[in-house]
């Protein structure tokens, strides 16, 4: 990841995001997990996971555009499991994009 950063090439972060250790293990104590991820990284996600021990969930992108349809397509995928009746009752959806709030709110961009 500081590789990723430090060169600006983003696309490093593809392989460094991805866990085929912890994350398989993790996954069950999120529902729908598995088909957020794919949905995001279809959506352009440069890389998505599980965050800590969960049970959150968090992908990366290369910008807001890309952001905005990432959480969309996670935030659907998690829906469409609830919907099909998998275990998701306590699950609480939050969300985080650059400029915006929890709430959708559209907050004004912090200057570089």
């Amino acid at each position: 990841m500081v590789a990723a950063f430090a060169t600006g090439d983003l696309a490093l972060l593809r392989g460094a995001i991805e866990d085929r250790i912890a994350e398989p293990v993790r996954a069950s104590l999120l529902p729908g997990f598995a088909s957020a991820k794919t949905a995001a990284l279809r959506a352009g996600a440069l890389g998505a996971s599980i965050a800590g021990g969960g049970p959150s969930a968090f992908a990366m992108t290369d910008g807001d555009a890309t952001a905005e349809l990432v959480l969309a397509a996670m935030l659907d995928a998690y829906e469409n499991e609830r919907c099909a009746g998998n275990r998701t009752r306590g699950t609480r959806r939050r969300s985080r994009c650059p400029n915006h709030d929890d709430d959708g709110t559209e907050r004004p961009a912090v200057p570089a």
